[in-house]
């Protein structure tokens, strides 16, 4: 247990992380259009949630529909996928807080939809092959986890819509959630080293690994933190969702709140809480917009 919580001689324990998660929270909650850009920012556990829903889905056919449903279902929510992967660079850039410290002084609380795109300028290559590089690391990882115990349960003669059939496959998703959590770190750090240092999508994954092995536990918290933060969401979202049948006026006033506004709060709190581990895990500091340091 003390190596979930961490010690009092360390330098990151999980207190330590959720505390700069409540910083994250607490600046990304100032309203304004950067809630937008926060729809786009990515979870940790975006593909594992497509994973499950294709798992207990009655329809699918093989392997192959849950190793590539969530990835083909993205690209389809998202047809401009260069766009969404901007705004995920200006997120990274503006919600570090030595950029947000200098807009009180301009009688504002939240960077503008318009800054976070310019923020972001000249580095979307670098990013887009940062995403497609994991990506593809990402789904033959998948595959080769979840296909091989696949086709041997379904040679048994099990059917594949069986319990027992789930239950046997089970330890396999599992470790295809660890998996994908696990690459979804490396991104979120490699992606904070990329805006900050103007560096390519290799040298910025090399670092993000060097970070994360360097400091296994203190990166472990970090992750579980980030995921108590999906858990949070997830329960006030169903929460709120059920308030919907009680009347038309909570129809008209929640459903945007749930599918709009704490989407893009989360999204933009998730990009704060990076910026502040990637410094807590050893990460240099590196440039702000308009020259300035954090």
């Amino acid at each position: 247990m003390s190596r979930w919580l961490g010690s009092n001689d360390e330098e990151l324990r999980l207190a330590d992380a959720a505390a700069g998660l409540r910083g994250a929270a607490y600046s990304a909650a100032a309203p304004g259009w950067i809630w937008v850009a926060g729809l786009f920012f990515p979870s940790l556990t975006l593909l594992f949630l497509g994973i499950l829903t294709s798992a207990l889905d009655q329809e699918f056919d093989g392997p192959g529909t849950i190793v590539w449903q969530p990835w083909l279902g993205l690209i389809a929510i998202n047809p401009l996928l260069l766009f969404p992967l901007r705004l995920q660079a200006g997120l990274a850039i503006l919600m570090q807080p030595g950029a947000l410290a200098g807009l009180p002084a301009r009688g504002r609380r939240t960077p503008t939809l318009t800054e976070c795109w310019r923020a972001s300028k000249g580095l979307l290559w670098p990013v887009f092959f940062l995403w497609l590089r994991l990506t593809l690391v990402l789904l033959v990882g998948l595959s080769l986890v979840v296909v091989p115990p696949w086709f041997f349960l379904k040679g048994t003669g099990i059917a594949p819509h069986s319990v027992q059939f789930l239950l046997l496959m089970s330890p396999f998703f599992a470790l295809a959630a660890l998996f994908q959590v696990t690459i979804a770190t490396l991104y979120h750090l490699a992606l904070q080293s990329l805006v900050r240092h103007r560096r390519g999508a290799s040298s910025a994954l090399t670092h993000a690994w060097r970070i994360a092995a360097h400091r296994p536990w203190a990166t472990f918290r970090v992750m579980l933190i980030d995921l108590l933060l999906t858990v949070v969401v997830v329960i006030v979202g169903y929460t709120l969702t059920a308030v919907l049948a009680l009347s038309i006026v909570g129809i008209v006033a929640i459903l945007p709140l749930v599918l709009l506004v704490m989407p893009g709060v989360e999204g933009n709190a998730r990009a704060g809480y990076w910026a502040r581990m990637y410094s807590a895990l050893g990460g240099l500091p590196g440039g702000l917009p308009g020259g300035t340091r954090p």
